[in-house]
């Protein structure tokens, strides 16, 4: 079964994009130090940026946050205005959902949660986007913690390539470990 087929047996548009979300952290001021909510709604919330990878697409870019509220613009021009017209693939729903209605305006319709998919599998595994990439032989995550206390405009003055966001971060190996957790859910609703 191919991902246009397992789709739409799920009854979710037959297009997707995964996206995820790169924001500021601190020492003090961390997701795995608040509750994501108070994480996404504090006052030092900035987001840095975001990835983007298509289906029909096969290359992965970010775009930095100065940009991104155009480029969501061009996205509800062409998929809706809350992109029910297109499935959106995030490996932390609870976080990058957030994200898009908090500073977005944002509610796609049609969400797949790639740690929750994983953990239908087998709920007694890590479902750490790390853990899920090991255990699929995909490159390593990158190490963001070299972003620790950066701001956005920091992170652009000090010459960090877009493409260490593209390869060193979740959305390089996202649409793999999407497909394989699509097809294991399905499976196991047969």
């Amino acid at each position: 079964m191919n991902t246009t087929e397992m789709l739409q047996l799920a009854e979710y548009p037959e297009n997707f994009v995964v996206l995820d979300f790169e924001t500021y952290f601190d020492k003090d001021y961390s997701i795995t130090k608040m509750s994501t909510w108070a994480y996404v709604t504090d006052k030092r919330f900035e987001t840095i940026g975001c990835g983007f990878k298509f289906l029909d697409d096969g290359g992965a870019f970010f775009i930095w946050a100065d940009n991104l509220t155009k480029y969501f613009d061009l996205l509800k021009d062409a998929y809706g205005q809350d992109l029910e017209n297109i499935t959106v693939v995030m490996q932390n729903v609870q976080f990058d959902a957030l994200v898009l209605q908090e500073h977005y305006k944002i509610s796609p319709k049609y969400m797949i949660d790639l740690k929750h998919l994983d953990a239908h599998f087998d709920s007694r595994r890590s479902s750490h986007l790390k853990d899920m990439a090991k255990r699929e032989k995909l490159p390593a995550k990158g190490d963001t913690m070299s972003f620790l206390g950066l701001h956005l405009k920091d992170l652009k003055q000090s010459g960090v390539g877009l493409s260490f966001f593209i390869f060193q971060t979740p959305i390089s190996k996202t649409p793999m470990l999407f497909l394989f957790g699509l097809a294991t859910l399905l499976n196991i609703l047969k």
